[in-house]
């Protein structure tokens, strides 16, 4: 997972690599792993890089057979 997320980030051109991004893991929920991802970028690019990591993120995870455990009833 900390690999796929580090690839997303650098192929972002719109993310400064200065401070450099920061990929950890954040939590041990009870039902997950939950990672951190932390980028700077000027302001005026913050609402593209959130849209577009978002939509990476889910790609690249199917793609890699990494699964999001969604709450199930």
């Amino acid at each position: 997972v900390k690999r796929v997320l580090e690839d997303i980030v650098r192929s972002n051109p719109l993310i400064l690599h200065e401070p450099e991004p920061f990929v950890g893991l954040f939590e041990q929920g009870p039902n997950s792993l939950d990672f951190a991802v932390r980028v700077w970028c000027n302001k005026e690019n913050y609402w593209p890089i959130y849209f577009d990591l978002l939509e990476k993120v889910k790609i690249r995870f199917d793609e890699e057979g990494i699964s999001i455990p969604y709450p199930q009833m």
